[in-house]
């Protein structure tokens, strides 16, 4: 797929163009976001590590270096309970869809919606299915941050209780 440009897309277009391309960034920066602090809360209930052996982990081919992975072993091991695993689930497969699809997406295609729809929303009261992505997001930030507490929030290292 190429990128967008004024000699393959019809001037009238370009805006559209656009507006769908931040619902890609909000979908890769908001799982790029809850990954990092995935791995951050995996950490917290690791025994101290030293670099190489967290870079043999989380790296490269490592076993927890996809996203897939972190998600499995952060439910096995009770850091997100079964409604937090749907919901990045679903955040994960929607960020493929932006960053791998053949075609241009928003939060308001049809297979992006029905994805969404699936998910439960008490209590969330936005606008529009980008805000109801975010908002998923923000829950599961919400409850690691319960369970493990607020140092995933922090850029950097890994801040553990006590150290």
């Amino acid at each position: 797929m190429s990128a967008p440009t004024p000699s393959n897309v019809p001037s009238e277009n370009l805006l559209a163009g656009v507006l769908r391309r931040t619902h890609a960034g909000a979908a890769l920066v908001g799982v790029a976001i809850v990954d990092q602090q995935l791995e951050d809360a995996l950490l917290l209930k690791m025994r101290a590590l030293n670099r190489e052996l967290r870079d043999r982990l989380f790296t490269g081919y490592g076993p927890l270096s996809s996203l897939s992975a972190k998600i499995d072993v952060a439910f096995a091991l009770q850091l997100l309970d079964s409604i937090s695993y749907d919901r990045v689930t679903t955040a994960r497969r929607i960020r493929n869809l932006f960053a791998h699809g053949d075609e241009w997406l928003s939060f308001e295609s049809a297979e992006i919606a029905a994805m969404l729809s699936k998910l439960p929303a008490e209590g969330a009261n936005v606008p529009n299915n980008q805000m109801l992505y975010l908002w998923h997001v923000s829950q599961v930030e919400a409850h690691l941050i319960s369970v493990v507490g607020s140092s995933i929030q922090k850029s950097g290292a890994v801040i553990r209780p006590g150290a």
